[in-house]
């Protein structure tokens, strides 16, 4: 049996150990923000669409192929990378706490 390399939503959301709803926010409006822009803008006489900004405190979900109109992919080491940025290596949060760094 292989394993697959591209994963659906739901496989995704397993995989990272997350909700379905948080890679659907992250791929649409929920990591990105019009920035100073109402809801009803359109793209200006230049033709240009507004401006978007990252909204502070919200972490980005990982890399999707979007195939077609309606598929959505994860392939398993954009998912792998993704979780990797996270890792937290205790041994380095233990040097600063002997160290002092970060208390008065």
């Amino acid at each position: 049996m292989s394993i697959k390399r591209a994963l659906n939503e739901k496989e995704a959301a397993v995989y990272i150990s997350m909700s379905r709803s948080f890679l659907r926010q992250s791929r649409t409006a929920g990591h990105y923000n019009k920035k100073d822009a109402s809801a009803d803008d359109e793209p200006s006489d230049d033709g240009e669409t507004p401006d978007y900004k990252p909204l502070e405190n919200r972490t980005p979900g990982p890399r999707y192929i979007r195939i077609g109109s309606r598929a959505i992919r994860y392939l398993v080491e954009d998912l792998d990378a993704w979780l990797e940025q996270f890792r937290v290596d205790t041994t380095q949060i233990a040097d600063l706490n002997q160290e002092g760094v970060g208390h008065d």
